[in-house]
């Protein structure tokens, strides 16, 4: 009924003996290099917009806290939302 540690850790052990999968690594450093583009994209066209500097704050914080929902919900409301004060 109990187990021993060594039949606990057995598992851990095995997956760290494991090759890395190559394909799903690549995968994972595309998608993050492609949202980390994305992010500094829209970062940069926040910072020259006309908006207020507390919308652009909002918009920077909100992207850099969460890259790809505020990556999303900068396309949707950003540059042409209800929320930009128009000068």
């Amino acid at each position: 009924m109990t187990k021993c540690v060594s039949e606990i850790a057995e598992p851990a052990i095995k997956r760290l003996d494991d090759p890395p999968r190559s394909q799903e690594t690549a995968m994972e450093f595309i998608f993050g290099a492609v949202s980390f583009a994305l992010a500094i994209w829209a970062v940069y066209n926040i910072v020259i917009s006309d908006a207020t500097t507390l919308a652009k704050f909002a918009w920077v914080v909100g992207i850099v806290i969460l890259p790809i929902v505020g990556f999303i919900a900068w396309c949707f409301l950003g540059p042409n939302g209800p929320f930009v004060r128009k000068t």
